[in-house]
């Protein structure tokens, strides 16, 4: 299934944009809106008003589509008893789908269109079919109503906003993408390779997520005084420590010995190695990081089927990052920029190998850096160093994280 569309609304609370991961770029602009936790991750709010706006993007009655969200009504006194899908035809006339719920609780939302059918769909559950008569024009827009006592726009929560083009989803399909996220496995790359490829699987990870440590801390103490005096005005951190812990299988000592030696060849040579953790959903998790020491691994010789565990102990030096995603879909969409205001140096992975180090502003105004992607595909983009002390920031590339 290919995404027209994919608004997971995970941003930031203040961000003025919602970005779209399908690498699409209809972006939306929010209005009268703001970012809040929901359900999984953060969701988008509006508190009676409001829109999320795409400029570049129409919904398109002339073809087939599906469009599938996730959404809640706010609580209000004289509580909501349903909830309808209004579509607007030519000549002010109107078609009603139910829905048949009031949203009083996080539901998958789904409205399928096939030919001049429309249905409707609450957590994969069919509630309603209507087929425009041949002699009334299509629909050129829609919106989603609840009866909450508010009786004005907005007061909703909605998640996880997605467009397939020319697809009608079936139930089985409309079940599998609201279930993704309970189905989905986090993959583990090394520069950019899965860990699979190398028949290395890992079974735990600590420090991906941990809080850094301080450092350089002033701390005085003085007689007659309890505990201590710590300057905390200015923080900065020490590196951050990844422990991995895998395994490795190979089919027989020749095809494991292979593996295990093109696997230990990805943390050798130059430069920092790029570890990233994603899955089908969640934002992924992107460190440059190398590898000390050689890791030791434990082979089980009882079996035909070899199987090595190992720990794989990783320093990521900055630890400090924004992330970027930009995606290269023609020679037209191949260039990301990046202007950038900063008195401490900062370095840009690009994320196809290039590198850009100690990056920084000698004058007032920004720099700005460029790089060409050669090949189709979507790149994660690091921006590491005391990101907190960016002054100006401004890229044509989806901001994924402001800060891991």
């Amino acid at each position: 299934m290919s995404l027209t569309i994919n608004l997971p609304f995970d941003e930031a609370e203040d961000s003025p944009i919602a970005y779209d991961y399908s690498g699409n770029n209809h972006h939306a602009k929010i209005v009268n809106g703001f970012f809040i936790q929901g359900r999984n991750g953060n969701c988008l709010y509006f508190p009676g008003s409001g829109m999320a706006q795409i400029t570049n993007y129409t919904v398109p009655f002339n073809k087939n589509f599906s469009i599938l969200f996730t959404a809640m009504a706010e609580i209000t006194p004289v509580p909501a008893t349903n909830t309808w899908l209004l579509l607007k035809l030519a000549r002010n006339q109107y078609v009603r789908l139910d829905f048949s719920t009031a949203l009083e609780s996080w539901s998958d939302l789904s409205i399928i269109k096939s030919g001049r059918t429309f249905s409707t769909y609450v957590n994969s559950r069919l509630t309603d079919t209507k087929t425009i008569a041949d002699n009334l024009p299509m629909p050129v827009g829609f919106c989603v109503l609840n009866n909450n006592g508010f009786n004005n726009g907005g007061r909703c929560y909605i998640d996880n906003f997605r467009i397939y083009e020319d697809q009608v989803l079936t139930v089985d399909e409309i079940s599998n993408v609201s279930n993704l996220r309970n189905m989905a496995i986090p993959q583990f790359l090394i520069n950019n390779i899965n860990f699979s490829s190398f028949g290395v699987t890992c079974s735990k990870a600590r420090g991906l997520m941990d809080e850094l440590e301080m450092k350089d801390i002033k701390v005085a103490n003085w007689p007659g005084y309890h505990g201590e005096m710590v300057d905390l005005a200015k923080i900065s951190y020490d590196v951050r420590v990844i422990e991995l812990d895998c395994w490795i299988k190979g089919f027989g000592r020749d095809d494991y010995t292979a593996q295990l030696h093109a696997f230990k060849a990805q943390f050798r040579g130059p430069h920092t190695k790029r570890i990233t953790v994603k899955d089908l959903l969640d934002k992924p998790l992107v460190y440059e990081v190398y590898c000390p020491t050689d890791f030791k691994v434990t082979e089980d010789w009882s079996q035909p089927e070899m199987v090595g565990t190992f720990t794989l102990k990783l320093r990521e030096p900055e630890p400090v990052k924004k992330i970027l995603k930009f995606t290269r879909t023609s020679e037209a969409t191949k260039q990301v920029s990046i202007s950038i205001t900063t008195i401490k140096m900062v370095s840009i992975y690009w994320g196809d190998g290039a590198r850009s180090k100690n990056v920084y502003t000698s004058g007032s105004g920004p720099i700005t850096l460029t790089h060409d992607y050669q090949n189709n595909g979507d790149y994660e983009i690091v921006i590491a160093g005391v990101i907190e002390e960016i002054l100006s920031f401004e890229t044509n590339a989806v901001i994924v994280w402001n800060r891991l």
